[in-house]
């Protein structure tokens, strides 16, 4: 932009006096506008860099923050839509889902597979209200809110999300209602430091769930705040009509994009 002032004069002097007598076309702006605008690109130029220092420190501090989650580069994820949702479908959906992921698993290259109603840093966010059975002091009478997600024990197994205490379940042997709760969640609803496993929770929706086992907190919707209290609820519990597939690779995970499709 600076350089256009200069450019200006050059044109209004003409193009061949400027060529005969550089001297002359140079003078208009050498004096205190020639110092107005080096000071002024300066200045732009300072401000930037500064920017520039200030975003660079800002990005380096979110690489580092521990996502709760690991490896996503050897990560895949994909949508998968039933055409028929409905409480009587469920149990269809669901062997649906379960031989899918069984397809998926044995396609040469591909180290684990689940699925889930959310992915971290996707779209939207589901919460409830949840309260421990009974209230430990220090606990509010109103519950702690919570997102939830609804996944399979593989689904953890493939973010490499850490068991902390407990087990993961195994939503086709273990009873609906079990669930898993993050550290963070689990230092909120049990502040005396109690093992929560084999607890049992109210939730906002009337029903009662049993803990199973504690996971390491995963920041499922920004790298800036705290991760969210999360619960992991079972697919038997209830099916989302789109739900997320998370795959882990060997290699470049875009390269499997086709069989799993096929898979599918």
């Amino acid at each position: 932009i600076t350089g256009l002032i200069p450019a200006v004069f050059s044109v209004r002097a003409g193009i061949s006096q400027a060529l005969q007598e550089p001297g002359r076309s140079s003078t208009a702006v050498r004096m205190p506008a020639k110092h107005a605008l080096a000071g002024l690109q300066m200045s732009l130029a300072t401000a930037l860099a500064i920017c520039a220092a200030l975003l660079g420190q800002s990005l380096a501090r979110l690489q580092s923050v521990p996502l709760g989650f690991t490896d996503p580069e050897h990560l895949l994820t994909a949508s998968i839509t039933r055409s028929v949702h409905s409480e009587a479908a469920h149990k269809e959906n669901l062997a649906f889902y379960w031989r899918a992921l069984d397809e998926i698993r044995a396609i040469p290259g591909v180290v684990s597979a689940g699925m889930s109603s959310q992915v971290p840093f996707g779209e939207g966010n589901t919460t409830m209200t949840l309260g421990p059975i009974p209230r430990p002091p220090g606990v509010p009478a109103q519950g702690v809110r919570a997102s939830w997600r609804i996944v399979t024990a593989d689904y953890l197994e493939t973010m490499r999300v850490r068991v902390v205490q407990g087990r993961l379940f195994d939503e086709r042997v273990d009873p609906p209602l079990g669930m898993l709760v993050s550290e963070g969640l689990a230092r909120r609803l049990w502040p005396d430091g109690r093992n929560p496993v084999g607890t049992r929770t109210w939730s906002s929706n009337g029903q009662v769930f049993t803990v199973l086992g504690v996971v390491a907190d995963v920041r499922q919707t920004s790298l800036k705040e705290d991760p969210n209290p999360t619960i992991y609820l079972s697919p038997k519990w209830y099916l989302w009509p789109t739900m997320m597939l998370v795959v882990r690779t060997h290699g470049d995970p875009a390269a499997f994009a086709g069989p799993i499709r096929d898979a599918v």
